[in-house]
């Protein structure tokens, strides 16, 4: 689905409608303690594959009263108990703090400095899944960073997808929770008085290793933005530029839907990895991008967890932006849909930030061959500066 095509109605639709997890959901070679043990079933020992429970009783929900634990290792029992219900703050903050900085591939872990995260991700998988699981987290140094990591069953019991789900979107204050910790964990409050700019920022990546179908002749590792790579490639360019996170697609809605916060979606830079495991072999960078006087209502509906940056988004709140050279534009790439934006909207937003002038600013960009009129009342930019 193209960018343009999302809005929050659309989002909600093709949202994951799960509210729980159930025994079922874990791998069919699970060890399952049932007590009282069914009669019908001859059995060796106490405990009983998942794949033979499945195939006696079927997904029958009378069973999960009777299970007592899970065996996550060879004589190694960890206490359960189904269903585990998702409809909570504990399993919404699990889910932000997931997607933005966890690992749910081969493992359920998270690799990040911030402590607040590793006290979230231990205290909200106690509250879902019991103690016992807690006493199974590992937190270790790695690569100079604290890594928690919970039992490998873990990412089976709670689910990670990439596309944010319906109890979060339905939910105000599940939204508002969920937000705090993305922008916290993949977000910057951005102020540069040299510059005279002030901004937030959420930036997320998505495998694009589909769109590519030849070799690039960039390096490894290489970041490639979109200016270079429009010259460079532009079929290549002009796929990329309609394919966003759909991660960042949901948050960019909930902001707007909950909070009447207007936000930018730009593609920024192709990136050629190392190896294909987490953001496959060609990723682009995605960035959400909050102006103005929506900055405002950001810091008051949501703002950030942590100290540093609430001292920054304090610091905003009395920082007004004089006219610099291009700070006009910015403005520009906030209000401009594909490209495109209208004059009467930019004369808008300016106003609002008390420019007296905003027509100059559109002539000297004209001049200078960054945007070009395609009709009445109607641009296009044509560069950034």
């Amino acid at each position: 689905m193209l960018l343009k095509d999302w809005d929050f109605k659309t989002y909600l639709k093709e949202s994951p409608k799960v509210n729980e997890t159930n025994w079922w959901n874990l791998p069919k070679g699970t060890l399952l303690e049932v007590v009282p043990f069914p009669k019908k079933i001859k059995r060796a020992r106490d405990r009983i594959k998942l794949g033979r429970l499945l195939t006696e009783f079927g997904k029958n929900k009378s069973i999960e009263k009777k299970i007592r634990s899970i065996s996550i290792k060879k004589n190694n029992k960890v206490k359960i108990s189904f269903p585990i219900k998702l409809d909570n703050s504990d399993y919404v903050r699990l889910y932000s703090l997931m997607v933005s900085e966890g690992s749910t591939r081969t493992e359920f872990s998270i690799h990040c400095p911030e402590k607040e995260f590793h006290r979230i991700f231990k205290k909200s998988l106690i509250n879902l899944l019991g103690k016992s699981f807690g006493q199974k987290i590992i937190c270790k140094e790695n690569k100079g960073f604290a890594r928690s990591r919970a039992p490998t069953n873990v990412r089976f019991l709670i689910p990670i997808s990439e596309h944010i789900p319906r109890i979060i979107l339905k939910k105000k204050e599940f939204a508002k929770e969920y937000l705090r910790i993305a922008f916290d964990a993949e977000g910057s409050p951005i102020l540069n008085r040299k510059q005279n700019k002030r901004y937030i920022k959420l930036s997320r990546s998505v495998d694009i290793s589909e769109l590519i179908n030849e070799k690039l002749k960039y390096k490894e590792s290489e970041r490639i933005y979109i200016a270079k790579l429009k010259q460079d490639y532009p079929n290549i360019y002009s796929k990329l530029i309609t394919y966003a996170p759909i991660t960042l697609i949901g948050e960019h809605l909930l902001l707007k839907h909950y909070f009447n916060i207007q936000s930018k979606l730009t593609f920024e830079a192709l990136r050629i990895n190392k190896t294909s495991i987490r953001r496959g072999f060609y990723s682009a960078r995605w960035t959400l991008l909050i102006y103005a006087n929506n900055i405002d209502k950001f810091i008051k509906e949501i703002n950030f967890i942590s100290k540093s940056k609430q001292e920054i988004c304090k610091k905003m709140k009395y920082f007004n932006a004089h006219n610099p050279q291009y700070s006009a534009f910015d403005i520009i790439k906030t209000i401009s849909e594909d490209g495109f934006f209208y004059v009467k909207d930019f004369v808008k937003e300016m106003k609002k930030m008390r420019y007296v002038s905003p027509r100059a600013f559109m002539s000297r960009y004209y001049k200078k061959g960054l945007i070009k009129k395609v009709e009445y009342g109607r641009y296009e930019i044509i560069s950034y500066p």
